[in-house]
């Protein structure tokens, strides 16, 4: 066993990996694991580095050939070493409950170290983007290369055919429609490799907006990465503030930082013209907050704008779904009613009081039939509201 991992607990530098130890070590608890497969018996410089750089968010293994059972259940064989494969932690994901996803570029440690950071900032869903893109730039390269042997063709054939005139003039017709079917092959070629460019700049910039959202807890939206967000499965409940503030408010970001493991955030400002049309939104709808969860329509937020209110309100959504969010908003809807039935009952209250006064109507109850109406209404509205609280209090 090398020094660091005698140094060590298990899973915290550099592991060798046995048949006894390999369960625990892919039992641990963070999703990504990166495995060395060698013939060597010392660890090299290059992958304890490695494991330096990336230890915070992945486990580093190492299985030397000696463990020739180990070596035969991943299927590398002698001749494929060095190997090094990262597993990442996915339903499905075999006996081990992990996606073996092999590195294939050269014993480079940025190479190696781009591989590891790009999959543990984007998952598998990052890899599998950028396979995406490797292999339509393959298919660039190779339609370019087949472009140029048959623009060799085109003018070997017309090189004969030159010649061929000298001697057959009578054949003009056939030489010549020859001739456009080699023009018209290569302006086929000419528009697929044209294609093919711009799927795979396309799939950069889908890149580039995953990265942006796997990467920062609260992003600033717009028409690059607004897809994006919202495809996003990493975590599916979603809030974003529309504002015409042009800084991000401080509750925002607090909130942000304090939900962050269970819901995406995001701000889109006014200025934004293309994000406010395709939200249906104008200037004088904001502030708003808006929920996204499930892929279904949002739901715009009503309660208090306060930190522990909106914290409160996400939790439950969470743990809840879109039952909690309806239950939610039946009680704020309650809310607003008793405020504007509390105020209906004082107008008519102060209503009596100025009749009485006008009447001279001292030491005599006076009995009013709005004020009785409203007080009725009160009671109704705050015993729905009871209800519905008791409600969202029984499914918490």
């Amino acid at each position: 066993q090398s020094p660091s991992a005698k140094a060590s607990p298990f899973g915290e530098a550099n592991d060798l990996l046995t048949a006894d130890n390999e369960a625990v070590f892919f039992g641990l608890d963070k999703p990504l694991k990166a495995v060395l497969f060698t013939k060597k018996t010392e660890t090299p410089k290059l992958w304890m580095r490695l494991a330096e750089q990336w230890g915070g968010s992945c486990v580093f293994g190492e299985i030397r050939l000696s463990e020739q059972g180990l070596m035969d259940k991943h299927g590398i064989k002698e001749e494929d070493l060095p190997r090094v494969v990262a597993f990442f932690a996915t339903e499905g994901g075999g006996e081990l409950g992990h996606r073996p996803l092999s590195y294939e570029g050269p014993t480079d440690f940025d190479q190696i170290s781009d591989f590891l950071g790009d999959l543990a900032k984007g998952g598998t869903s990052f890899l599998e983007v950028r396979r995406v893109a490797d292999e339509k730039q393959k298919e660039i390269e190779r339609l370019q290369a087949q472009l140029e042997r048959e623009r060799e063709t085109v003018g070997v054939a017309k090189a004969e055919i030159a010649r061929n005139l000298l001697g057959q003039v009578g054949h003009d017709a056939a030489i010549q429609k020859d001739l456009q079917q080699e023009k018209a092959r290569a302006k086929e070629l000419d528009t697929a490799a044209a294609q093919l460019r711009a799927e795979k700049e396309a799939l950069e910039l889908e890149i580039r907006a995953l990265k942006e959202v796997q990467g920062s807890f609260l992003i600033k939206l717009h028409g690059d990465n607004v897809d994006a967000f919202l495809s996003n499965t990493t975590r599916p409940l979603k809030a974003v503030l529309f504002t015409t503030k042009p800084d991000t408010p401080p509750l925002w970001s607090a909130l942000a930082e304090a939900q962050s493991t269970t819901t995406a955030f995001a701000i889109v400002h006014h200025i934004e013209t293309a994000l406010m049309q395709k939200f249906k939104l104008q200037d004088l709808d904001l502030p708003r907050i808006c929920i996204y969860s499930s892929g279904k329509e949002p739901v715009v937020y009503d309660g208090e704008v306060k930190l522990d209110a909106l914290s409160s309100f996400l939790r439950d959504t969470v743990q809840g779904g879109d039952a909690v969010i309806a239950l939610r908003q039946q009680v704020h809807n309650g809310v607003r009613e008793i405020e504007r039935l509390t105020t209906e009952l004082a107008e008519s209250r102060s209503d009596v009081e100025m009749l009485k006064s006008a009447e001279g109507r001292e030491g005599k109850e006076t009995r009013c039939d709005k004020c009785l109406q409203t007080q009725t209404k009160l009671h109704e509205g705050a015993q729905a509201a009871d209800m519905l609280a008791a409600m969202l209090r029984a499914r918490n």
